[in-house]
């Protein structure tokens, strides 16, 4: 890829704890932009279903300057085929963290707020600096995160890869309740320990020169460390029925015989 509620972190903590090892990640998806549109040529989503992709991690904006010409059309066919689903924004960090909240507003207006059965949470694709110091870009993604965190009722995965994250984000750990999307082009899954403090990885981008059938040009392909009903879980934007609290059984009274 080139280019906090207390609902939010419950669930964040559920998505980010999915594990799996890399061997049993059997689950598959592309996530595309206009670079999979040569010429203008369309994808056909349904046969990349039927080819086996269970998801698609699409891009949707970029700064607050460009929209995705695809996205629309791509979003809602992925969907229509039965594929899960995550719009991404490439972060464009800048000094300001206002800029983050522009960026983040910008994002959810394009993507929506994922709440259809079959959205996985929105995404942040943090892979420049833009010239900042650590201190100044992870308060830029805090600022980020918060917004669409604060927009959405849902935690935002976070996309980045090793050298990125340990170097320009002094590989902190604030951010590893979110769930983890990372590039590692290597065999057997991603080097351990992971960044950023993250115990787990969620999904796992493994080539950037992928095939598959019905797109029509090389993407980038991904894993997912679960199972297909666990991928469907994490892709259900309603939040948990409240656990009922135990109530004391009523205790019965005596009854009280008059006085003569």
């Amino acid at each position: 890829m080139r280019g906090v509620l207390s609902l939010g972190a419950a669930v964040a903590v559920g998505l980010a704890g999915v594990a799996a090892a890399s061997g049993d990640a059997s689950l598959d998806g592309p996530d595309v932009s206009s670079h999979q549109h040569p010429n203008g040529a369309s994808i056909d989503w349904q046969k990349a279903a039927d080819s086996g992709a269970s998801f698609a991690f699409v891009k949707a904006t970029e700064s607050t300057s460009y929209k995705n010409p695809y996205f629309a059309g791509d979003y809602a066919a992925a969907h229509d085929a039965g594929l899960v689903r995550s719009a991404y924004h490439y972060a464009r960090p800048k000094a300001d963290p206002a800029t983050a909240r522009d960026q983040a507003d910008y994002f959810v207006q394009t993507a929506g707020h994922a709440d259809a059965k079959g959205d996985l949470p929105l995404t942040l694709d943090i892979e420049e600096s833009g010239g900042l110091a650590p201190k100044p870009l992870i308060a830029w993604t805090h600022a980020f995160v918060d917004e669409v965190t604060a927009l959405t009722n849902r935690p935002v995965i976070i996309y980045t890869y090793p050298y990125f994250w340990q170097h320009a984000m002094a590989d902190t750990s604030d951010f590893a309740d979110l769930p983890l999307w990372i590039a590692s082009y290597r065999s057997g899954g991603p080097k351990e320990p992971l960044p950023g403090g993250w115990s787990s990885w969620t999904f796992w981008q493994y080539t950037a020169s992928g095939r598959l059938a019905g797109i029509p040009a090389a993407v980038d392909r991904s894993k997912f460390a679960g199972s297909a009903e666990e991928l469907q879980a994490l892709a259900d934007p309603t939040p948990p029925a409240p656990t009922p609290s135990s109530s004391p059984l009523p205790i019965p009274l005596p009854t009280l015989t008059p006085l003569p």
